[in-house]
């Protein structure tokens, strides 16, 4: 006899339920295989499963070899970063003291146009830096009608498979981009150590190498009273020594807090005319340059520009904001985050 449609929907409804519940004793028919049991006890029943689809060590498998390749990953990035940190204060080190022996053997090397706004008061002195330290060099050239010769100072072959040479006609490739990058990068770190070598020669500090620590060791009292010991290392850590040994010092102690220190030597916190400090108007750079990496952004968005180039113009403002920096210009903690955070996304960029 068929089964009534009253019968058939309540047997639906228990077989349901019956799946629904795996309390409830599995309906009489096909019996369920041992991975389906245990699948189900171990999920609960939500997630049933055949045999054949489970495959129960790749996902811990997986997983522990994933997290051991980011831990070796972060290892060699943290190893990466403090190997280029270190050869980086060495070369800082020697571009600063050879600076420091030009300005002390010539004095028509005027140090303090390294704080000045004006790109051909500094252009002059780094053209004196340059050929005295090599990268740069006078060409002599034709004689004129006046009887004498013409002469520039330009790029010295030596170093021009690491610098953009006058002549090169193609910039679009990417070997020409990189060498421009560092030539940008390269200037911006001398003119830093050229403060520097002001602040040693104008405040009788004692800079030498140090072999061991890979970096510019200062001291006098001049450092003393600055950072609050004698003899400092300039490998930017605020403490020094461990235990009852540890000592804080008064600033992180960098070739930036160096430089800082020959700022206020030149009077490079006073606007030129007027005596207005710079802080008087930091509101209105500041805001100004906020401005201007927004609209570089905008262009992006708008397709007027790329991102390389939005992003090389933004370089340039926040390389632009630094530089009007004065030592009372302090940064919050957030803006240090976000400084950090800008630099390993730089140094993340460049070395892909």
């Amino acid at each position: 006899m068929a089964a009534k449609p009253k019968q058939v929907q309540a047997r639906a409804v228990q077989g349901a339920v019956r799946k629904a519940d795996p309390t409830k004793p599995t309906p009489q028919g096909r019996a369920e295989t041992a991975a389906e049991k245990a699948a189900n006890a171990s999920t609960g029943g939500l997630v049933p499963l055949k045999k054949g689809a489970l495959s129960l060590d790749v996902g811990p498998r997986v997983i522990a070899a994933l997290f051991g390749f980011d831990q070796r990953a972060s290892a060699l990035s943290q190893e990466l970063h403090e190997l280029k940190g270190t050869k980086r204060y060495e070369q800082l080190t020697d571009i600063t003291l050879h600076i420091l022996k030009a300005a002390k053997a010539d004095n028509r090397v005027d140090l303090t146009t390294a704080y000045s706004g004006d790109p051909k008061v500094w252009g002059k002195t780094l053209n004196q830096i340059g050929v005295a330290l090599g990268f740069r060099e006078e060409k002599v050239g034709a004689v004129g009608k006046n009887g004498v010769a013409t002469s520039s100072v330009v790029t010295s072959p030596s170093v021009a498979k690491y610098f953009p040479m006058t002549g090169e006609t193609d910039k679009n490739t990417p070997d020409w981009q990189r060498k421009r990058t560092f030539y940008t990068n390269f200037l911006t770190q001398v003119k830093k150590c050229a403060q520097a070598a002001h602040a040693i020669m104008e405040k009788g500090i004692k800079a030498e190498f140090n072999q061991k620590a890979g970096t510019m060791m200062i001291s006098g009292s001049e450092v003393r009273k600055h950072f609050g010991q004698e003899r400092v290392l300039l490998d930017e850590r605020k403490t020094i020594g461990e235990g009852d040994a540890k000592v804080e010092l008064s600033e992180k102690p960098s070739f930036q807090a160096l430089a800082n220190m020959g700022a206020v030597v030149a009077g490079a916190g006073i606007e030129p005319g007027g005596g207005e400090h710079r802080g008087a108007r930091a509101g209105n750079i500041a805001g100004g340059m906020a401005q201007g990496a927004a609209q570089q952004t905008a262009g992006v968005v708008a397709g007027k520009m790329t991102m390389g180039d939005a992003v090389g113009s933004i370089c340039k403002t926040l390389v632009q904001a630094i530089e009007k920096m004065t030592p009372k210009d302090k940064l919050s903690d957030d803006a240090v985050a976000q400084l950090e955070a800008a630099q390993n996304a730089i140094e993340t960029l460049l070395n892909t």
